[in-house]
């Protein structure tokens, strides 16, 4: 025989539709940690940018700084300056150089790490290829802008929004089971052909055939459903509130950085 059981009205479309929402809330989890990891390697990227254009400064200097130990030089030759020129100008020089070679550490130290995010080729700092000027996009001309782009963006915001509505979607797919259930069956039987004897009521007989149909009512699961979806209800009011506090949160701080 055969049955089937006819499922709650829009049951596994609730179900289902619950379940693709908490895929998407998951997804977002990756979404936050790529990002993380954007802004990470960003801020590290505008720091070698930054050290490069320093150190590049510096440089200069110290080749000024020489050029005015050449000049102090060639005055105490001629008898036209003083040694202590020479001495302060070569102190200059040195303490010049000392800085460069401190500023050159540090941009190996911060290429290195650079070059750890990126899987780059994490040779010294001095020969590292010139980075660059990192790109800046056009400031938005009011803090609403910055305000709608980021909750809409934000995946702690999505993700939480999706949460809300997979526990909302999960409340009414509990409270579709506190409903009867409507089960079909229908059973096919064969019969050979027999006879009876002797009476004239001897030949074949037909095959079998029969449906049914049941309903059963949740009386004892009512109450575990009903609950059930109470509680879904209440973690999505709770997801809910969260978000509404991280909205707050998000626009107190983009207007103060605004």
């Amino acid at each position: 025989g055969l049955s089937w059981a006819l499922p709650y009205s829009g049951e596994y479309g609730l179900l289902r539709r619950a379940a693709n929402q908490s895929a998407e809330g998951a997804s977002f989890n990756r979404l936050a940690e790529e990002l993380s990891i954007a802004k990470t390697a960003g801020h590290q990227f505008a720091q070698v940018r930054y050290l490069q254009s320093e150190l590049s400064l510096m440089q200069s200097q110290v080749a000024l700084a020489k050029l005015i130990l050449s000049a102090a030089n060639a005055r105490y030759k001629s008898n036209q300056g003083g040694q202590d020129e020479v001495i302060m100008a070569q102190n200059e020089v040195w303490r010049m150089e000392a800085e460069v070679a401190a500023a050159s550490q540090m941009l190996n130290e911060e290429w290195r790490m650079l070059a750890a995010m990126t899987n780059a080729d994490p040779t010294g700092g001095e020969s590292a290829p010139v980075l660059a000027d990192p790109h800046l996009d056009t400031i938005p001309s009011s803090v609403e802008a910055w305000i709608r782009e980021a909750d809409s963006a934000n995946p702690r915001l999505r993700q939480l929004a999706a949460r809300t509505e997979a526990s909302r979607i999960s409340a009414s797919a509990f409270s579709r089971m506190s409903w009867p259930m409507l089960s079909l069956g229908a059973e096919y039987g064969f019969r050979s052909g027999f006879d009876l004897g002797t009476d004239g009521m001897s030949g074949k007989r037909g095959d079998m055939m029969s449906f049914r149909a049941d309903i059963s009512l949740p009386i004892f699961s009512k109450k575990k459903n009903s609950q059930m979806a109470s509680a879904m209800t209440s973690m999505g009011d709770a997801y809910a509130a969260e978000r509404s506090q991280m909205q707050l949160e998000l626009k107190a701080n983009i207007q103060s950085l605004y």
